[in-house]
């Protein structure tokens, strides 16, 4: 099955097993946006390519991912990803980072992340408590700085967030050299030895938990085998990469706002409209009726460091009511000049 692409936006067609069972190929349709600090957008001439295969920024076994796959063949509801750097002004030394969207004047979602500057443990009359943290700077929130880690002697680890730091017990002569979470949720960690949960907007890797025990559930002789590897226990987030809380039922509507507060010392409290493309999607095959295909807008990627939006649509096409080797997928957009030359 051919795609013709008459857009600037990255598309492509996967095969693959549809969250029912049936065969098919998945359109992934990839949209781009820059913005600016005044909250301004503009479609970027071409969008980031597809990434087909999860990108960590070293070993996978010991640091988060750069790059999640786009190219999965279902996601359930609608999620929301955030990364890169964050811009403070100089000196500040604690900041809350924020999330939100907006749909006509109501918040339909909200995150807050607290971040320090570097910290350690350190010793006073009352016990061991968090030091005074040093300066923020230049900071990307990852996986890495927030609550989490390993045993560096024994096979262990926490296995929400395999590669923060604070998890596992450390005599005191360590402990008061062990870094602190530079990100973190409420309630704040106080002291050695609490139990907390990693906080954090970027994407979490399928090897981590909750997502290895969904994968956990696959029938891997079924995939071995090349059928449908999905059983009763599979859930349809299956694919999804956010954390739980970035993770809603459906996408926003048109005129919502996304708001990003803390990232940018030059806009505090950014606002920034979210575009709203109408791709569309059309499967041509002989002797048929052109039929337009239902797009699903189900992530958005928000990059701060590039100060770009990426928006995912995903739509799957089964192979029963045409010749997959004769039939044409067309992907336009309506609201470009370019879109109105497309001869469906």
């Amino acid at each position: 099955m051919q795609l013709d692409n008459h857009t600037p936006w990255q598309a492509d067609l996967i095969p693959g097993w549809a969250f029912e069972g049936q065969w098919q190929q998945t359109a992934v349709v990839k949209i781009g946006y820059q913005f600016e600090l005044d909250g301004s957008l503009s479609p970027l001439p071409e969008s980031a390519p597809l990434n087909y295969s999860d990108v960590f920024a070293d070993d996978p076994e010991s640091s988060s991912l750069d790059l999640c796959t786009d190219t999965v063949p279902f996601k359930s509801g609608f999620e929301i990803l955030i990364q890169g750097m964050m811009y403070p002004k100089p000196h500040i030394c604690a900041q809350r980072l924020q999330a939100k969207l907006q749909q006509r004047d109501k918040t339909i979602w909200q995150k807050t992340v607290n971040i320090f500057g570097p910290r350690q443990w350190q010793s006073s009359i009352w016990g061991t408590a968090p030091g005074k943290p040093a300066p923020i700077g230049q900071f990307e929130p990852r996986w890495e700085h927030a609550y989490g880690g390993n045993h560096p002697e024994k096979e262990e680890r926490f296995d929400s967030n395999p590669v923060g730091v604070c998890w596992h017990k450390l005599p005191k002569s360590q402990l008061l050299q062990h870094p602190l979470p530079q990100q973190e949720g409420e309630p704040l960690l106080l002291k050695p030895g609490q139990k907390r949960s990693p906080a954090g907007f970027g994407p979490v890797a399928s090897h981590w938990s909750p997502r290895v025990e969904a994968f956990s559930a696959l029938d891997a002789d079924k995939a071995v085998a090349g059928l449908c590897p999905y059983t009763q226990s599979t859930p349809q987030n299956l694919y999804n990469y956010a954390p739980a809380d970035q993770q809603l039922k459906q996408p926003p509507e048109t005129d919502s706002r996304l708001h990003l507060q803390g990232w940018y010392a030059e806009a505090p409290e950014l606002v920034l409209p979210l575009p709203a493309p109408a791709p569309q999607l059309w499967r041509l095959s002989e002797g048929k009726k052109p039929e337009l295909l239902t797009l699903t807008w189900d992530t958005l990627m928000v990059n701060t460091s590039d100060r770009q939006l990426h928006l995912l649509f995903r739509a799957g096409i089964g192979d029963d009511l045409y010749n997959p080797d004769t039939a044409r997928i067309m992907l336009i957009d309506p609201q470009s000049p370019e879109g109105d030359d497309a001869t469906v």
